[in-house]
Parts: C-alpha cells; sequence; structure tokens
C-alpha cells in the first residue's frame, strides 16, 4: 500500500531535509537514494515569493480600509526593500507594520490631549525611530527584556534560558527552533516567571503560540530575524558552551520519562560531570525533567560503582603480588595518560575536554588512594597541575592585565570580535578575544588607550548598535563620543552638573541617555552632540 504524505517546507531548509531522509531511507531500504530523489523533483510544488506588486498591495490596501496613507509614498517602497527576497518576508513585515501603526496611535493620543488633530499617516519619522523593518524586532525585543529585567533581575536569567532554547543550530547562519512548552517546564518556584516572559514575548508577536500534528502546544520565535539580528540573543549563543550538550540532553531526558527504564540514563557518560556542575550553580539552564535526569543518572553511576568497588575488594584478595604490581603500574599509567590528555586538550584550547579528562584522572587516583596501595607522588602532582589548569585557568583565560588602576567597565563590540575596558585612570583599552591590546597609530606613533576624560574615572562605556560609535561617561562630568574608525574623539557632550554614571543608545543609534549624581537623565542628539531633554525637566 502506498502511503502519500503532504510536507510544507521553506525553500531555505529543503537542503536540511534532503540530507535527513537521505539517510534514512538509504539506511532502511535499497535503492532508496533514487526512489527518493524521483519522488521528491516531481511531487515538490513551489510556491513562489511574493512579487513586489503583491508586497506593495498587502502594505496599502489595510491602510486604505482604515483611511491611512504613507507620508512620503515612497516610504512603502523602503519597506519593500528591506523584505524583498527574504524567506518569510510577510510575517516580518507585518511586524513592522504593527509597530508603525502603534506610533501612529501614540501620536494621535497625544494630539486629542492637546485637542489637535493629526493627519491620518504612516510617516518616515516613525520608521526611522523603530530602526526599519529588522530593528522594529529587535529593539521591540531589547524593549521587553529590559521592562521584565527592571521588574526582577532574575528575569536576566529566566529570559536567557527560554530564548536560547529557540535557536537551531548548525553549520551555517543561525534559525529559530520551534520548542514543545513541556521543554520549557522547570522547578515549581520559577515556572510562573517563565509563563510570564512567553505571554509578554507572543503579547507582542515577537513569539507565536500553535498546537503541532500531536496535538502538543509549543512556541516559537515569530520570525528568525529575531534570532539572527537580536545582538543580546546572539552574544548569549556565543557566551553558552553548552548550547550543543543541550540539544543532546533535552531528546534524552525526554525519552526516560517517557519510558521510564533506568537503561537510559547517562550514567556512563562523560559529560555526566559537566552537567553535574550546571545542575549546581545558580544559572543553570536545566529544565524540571533534565535536572531530575541528571540527578537519577549521577545515582545509578554512584551504585555501580560501589558495587564495583566491593566485587573488586574481594577479588584482588585472590590477586598474586606480581599481578597487583602489574596491575597497579598499568593504572599508574593509564592515570598519567588522562592527565597528559587534559593538559594537551586544554593547550589546544578545547578547555571542556581537557577538564573532562582531568576530572576521570583524578578519580582514578581517588580510588587508588583508598586502597592499601601508594601511588607515585610524580603522578598525583602531574594530575593536580592538570586539574587545576582545566578548573581554574579555563575560568580565568580571558581576563587580562589592563594596567593597575581597576576596571569599571567592559563591553563587547555589535560583532562580538572586540572587547572595551574603561578603568579609574580615564584610560579606555581595546582587545582582541586573544588577550592582545589594538594598536593604531596617531600622528605616526603607535597608541594602544584612549584618554579624554582628564585622567578622571571612566564609568560606563557603552558601543552604539552599529559598533561605529563608542561613548564614554566620565567623573569629569562630560560624556565623550568616539569614532571606532580612527578611534578619536567626535565630540564631548557637556550640561551635567556632577559625575556621569551610564549611558546608552537608543535602538535607532540616533538618541544617546545618560545619567548622573545631578539625579538628571538627559537625552542627547548623536548627530548634532546637543541636548535634547532633560528629566525631570528643571
Amino acid at each position: 500500500m502506498l502511503s502519500i504524505y503532504k510536507i510544507t517546507l521553506r525553500s531555505d531548509f529543503e537542503p536540511q531535509l534532503r540530507e535527513a531522509g537521505l539517510k534514512f531511507i538509504t539506511a532502511t531500504q535499497r535503492f532508496g537514494k533514487t526512489i527518493f530523489n524521483s519522488n521528491w523533483q516531481t511531487g515538490r510544488f513551489i510556491v513562489p515569493a511574493m512579487t513586489r506588486s503583491e508586497l506593495r498591495e498587502a502594505i496599502e490596501k489595510p491602510a486604505e480600509t482604515r483611511v491611512m496613507y504613507f507620508d512620503p509614498h515612497d516610504l512603502v517602497e523602503l519597506l519593500i526593500d528591506e523584505v524583498a527576497g527574504m524567506p518569510g518576508a510577510l510575517p516580518l513585515l507585518s511586524f513592522a507594520l504593527s509597530e508603525l501603526y502603534l506610533k501612529y496611535l501614540a501620536r494621535q493620543r497625544e494630539a486629542s490631549i492637546g485637542g489637535k488633530t493629526i493627519d491620518r499617516a504612516i510617516t518616515l519619522e516613525d520608521y526611522k525611530e523603530i530602526g526599519g523593518v529588522i530593528q522594529s524586532l529587535t529593539g521591540r525585543a531589547d524593549e521587553e527584556y529590559c521592562k521584565l529585567v527592571q521588574l526582577d533581575a532574575t528575569y536576566e536569567q529566566i529570559v536567557k534560558n527560554v530564548m536560547l532554547r529557540m535557536v537551531a543550530l548548525g553549520s551555517g547562519e543561525l534559525a529559530r527552533r520551534r520548542v514543545h512548552l513541556e521543554e520549557l517546564g522547570y522547578p515549581e518556584k520559577i515556572q510562573p516567571q517563565v509563563l510570564k516572559v512567553i505571554k509578554q514575548f507572543s503579547s507582542v508577536h515577537l513569539l507565536v503560540n500553535g498546537t503541532d500534528s500531536d496535538n502538543k502546544p509549543f512556541v516559537e520565535p515569530a520570525h528568525d530575524a529575531l534570532v539572527q539580528g537580536w545582538q543580546r540573543l546572539k552574544d548569549w549563543v556565543q557566551d553558552e558552551k553548552n548550547l550543543g550538550l543541550q540539544r543532546r540532553l533535552t531528546p534524552a531526558a525526554s525519552e526516560w520519562k517517557s519510558k521510564q527504564n533506568r537503561s537510559y540514563l547517562w550514567h556512563n557518560d562523560p559529560y555526566l560531570d559537566v552537567l553535574q556542575n550546571i545542575k549546581s550553580t545558580d544559572k543553570s539552564w536545566l529544565n524540571e525533567v533534565e535536572a531530575e535526569f541528571v540527578k537519577q543518572s549521577v545515582k545509578r553511576r554512584e551504585r555501580e560503582v560501589w558495587l564495583w568497588r566491593g566485587g573488586f575488594t574481594l577479588a584482588i584478595l585472590f590477586i598474586s603480588g606480581v599481578a597487583l604490581n602489574q596491575w597497579i603500574r598499568t593504572q599508574d599509567a593509564e592515570i598519567r595518560t588522562l592527565a597528559s590528555s587534559s593538559e594537551s586538550l586544554f593547550a589546544s584550547n578545547r578547555q571542556l575536554d581537557a577538564l573532562i579528562d582531568g576530572i576521570k584522572a583524578e578519580k582514578k587516583l581517588k580510588f587508588m588512594a583508598r586502597l592499601p596501595i601508594s601511588i607515585q607522588s610524580e603522578t598525583k602532582t602531574q594530575v593536580m597541575n592538570a586539574l587545576q589548569q582545566a578548573l581554574y585557568w579555563a575560568q580565568e583565560n580571558n581576563r587580562w592585565e589592563s594596567g593597575q588602576s581597576q576596571i569599571r567597565s567592559v563591553r563587547f563590540n555589535p560583532s562580538g570580535n572586540i572587547i572595551a575596558s574603561a578603568s579609574d585612570d580615564g584610560s579606555i583599552k581595546f582587545w582582541n578575544l586573544d588577550g592582545t591590546l589594538i594598536e593604531w597609530k596617531e600622528n605616526g606613533k603607535r597608541k594602544t588607550i584612549l584618554s579624554g576624560h582628564n585622567k578622571q574615572r571612566v564609568n560606563n562605556i557603552e558601543f552604539s548598535h552599529d559598533g561605529k560609535v563608542l561613548a564614554s561617561a566620565g567623573w569629569d562630568k562630560n560624556i565623550q563620543l568616539w569614532d571606532m574608525n580612527n578611534y578619536k574623539i567626535i565630540k564631548p557632550l557637556t550640561g551635567h552638573k556632577q559625575k556621569v554614571f551610564s549611558v546608552s543608545f537608543s535602538p535607532n543609534g540616533q538618541i544617546l541617555a545618560s545619567g548622573s549624581w545631578d539625579k538628571t537623565i538627559k537625552l542627547w542628539d548623536i548627530k548634532t552632540g546637543k541636548l535634547k531633554k532633560t528629566f525631570p525637566p528643571k
């Protein structure tokens, strides 16, 4: 009997389906590759992308039904230029248009309070303020994130945990990942906050909810542009070294829960110690099922080790002295090999694998120490050195000396390849990720330091969203804007009466906010350097 299946697939995911399908069919039936290729080619129905005229109609018609228009009319073309040819253009365009409409409603409310009437227009100023189509999405994500963190600082980790699960890993560009709600089941004390994150991000159309063919509810990012363009999320992906391990753990824990079978536990997996360490930290990303899976895996391993030790103790009574000595030498050699492997892996920048081999060597050493035998002191020293290197130096290898002054602020640039640091002595330095200082030439001389605050403390630095400008807040009551193309001052922003403590760019990068000991917040126009507004007003 011939079975017929229908699959709806975005064209940019077709190579992944083809590869997965070929592997499965080739493994299960003869000549499967030929059958799959022929059926796939003849059975495909390609839905073409919308043309510019169709996109124009999709933009203008809904506005016309509400008796609205675009000012100037070229704004429609700007919107089309941003999404034309992009996969999933329509939902992204829909989000941007909804943000523009909310901007109009805000202007209308403000005008009505003042007894004024405004044109029913979507304006170019609104478009620039939201930062265009892509930045409207990522800007709203930052806005909702900040709202939650201001409400409760614990949301910083919770939003991170939720959003990282919605990123699909691969060799190419990041993509969104559909997550079943059961995967977002966390311990009772934080589950209400997890649900609030999902609800709040869904209410502004950053996330979408649905039910799959198995009637299981899920949530996923509304568009790939969110995971590809949201800098905060990209930084989280870069910083989280165990994201691949999470992708292995989640289905394994889910299968263990459904089967209720101890044989599915990871009691022999070399990464179990890593997961146990993650589980014990306050930044653990394990959900409730994964945490229990790790706990039971550790328990099973401990029980099996205890049984093995008991059997070994009985068996060792029957081993001759010669055989025992040979066995001890073998164990000593294995411990040394693991320690050497840890050192080599660490030198190759594979710190996680180095840590695993170091832990294995240390566990073997501890076991041998419980027996009435002696291990060479050189072996003990080698193991301890390798383990300490992996445990401590691996955690510290990205902390670099920056002179004698204390560092007050560090920031990644938007591309994630440069770190800026600001110090008590008024200096600002830039670092490569390998820990070397970045040099540039000024008047024929090599420089590695920016100085622009009269040698007084630089309390905060911030990159603009395009990485072209760096703002620094100083105790000299001033703000400096630096051109990152040539490391020179663009202009100083003066107006605060006390020390400046904080600076932050708006999502569109055109406004800078600053906070000071004079209890004011000031908004500055980046292009002109002029003060736009002060809160609270004098």
